[in-house]
């Protein structure tokens, strides 16, 4: 789900990290890097960790 929004964004896909949290809907997003109050730009690389199940 994601993706479409990095490519409205344009920005880049990077590292994708998988975190088991207690709870969480697997695939769904837990962290964002770089994060608020950071702002990205077009061109951007941005790192995922979603939830593993």
């Amino acid at each position: 789900m994601a993706k479409p929004l990095l490519e409205k964004t344009r920005t880049k896909l990077g590292t994708v990290t998988r975190k088991a949290v207690k709870g969480c809907k697997p695939t769904s997003v837990l962290e964002v890097t770089p994060h608020a109050p950071k702002t990205v730009k077009p061109g951007d690389t941005v790192d995922f960790t979603i939830c593993a199940g």
